[in-house]
């Protein structure tokens, strides 16, 4: 009797434990919800949460994760070019030669991860981000 008790206080408290650990990455992604302007640094977290697998995988898209301070206020240009490079999109012939944040972004918007009324050098709020790394993850999923 008294290992059954024991056991089903067990398997009760693991999905407790498992949701504790998650709590401080969902406060986050709501404090990230409520921002007027993300940061760069926001962008990182969120994409190497997004793209676990991805990010340890292609050095390139690890440097340009690396080119900018966590504190700098997000561009969408800035996070065109990590998506695309990540994604390997191919939607800019221009992107594709050059690599600019420019094309960058122009590739997002052919993918639709991006929407087409906007330009490289707009910030980008808290829940634009994560729109548009969930659209990021939905395109990678698709391909």
């Amino acid at each position: 009797m008294l290992k059954k008790i024991i056991l089903s206080i067990t398997l009760f408290l693991l999905p407790l434990l498992a949701l504790a650990q998650n709590t401080e990455e969902i406060e986050w992604i709501n404090k990230l919800d409520t921002k007027a302007i993300a940061t760069f640094g926001d962008a990182k977290r969120l994409f190497y949460s997004t793209f676990p697998d991805l990010s340890k995988q292609q050095s390139n898209t690890i440097k340009l994760l690396n080119q900018y301070k966590d504190d700098a206020p997000l561009k969408r240009g800035m996070i065109a070019a990590i998506i695309a490079r990540e994604l390997n999109l191919k939607g800019s012939l221009f992107y594709m030669l050059t690599g600019l944040e420019r094309y960058a972004c122009r590739a997002c918007i052919a993918e639709g991860i991006m929407s087409a009324n906007s330009s490289e050098n707009d910030l980008i709020s808290g829940p634009e981000l994560l729109d548009i790394m969930i659209q990021a993850k939905i395109a990678k999923e698709g391909n």
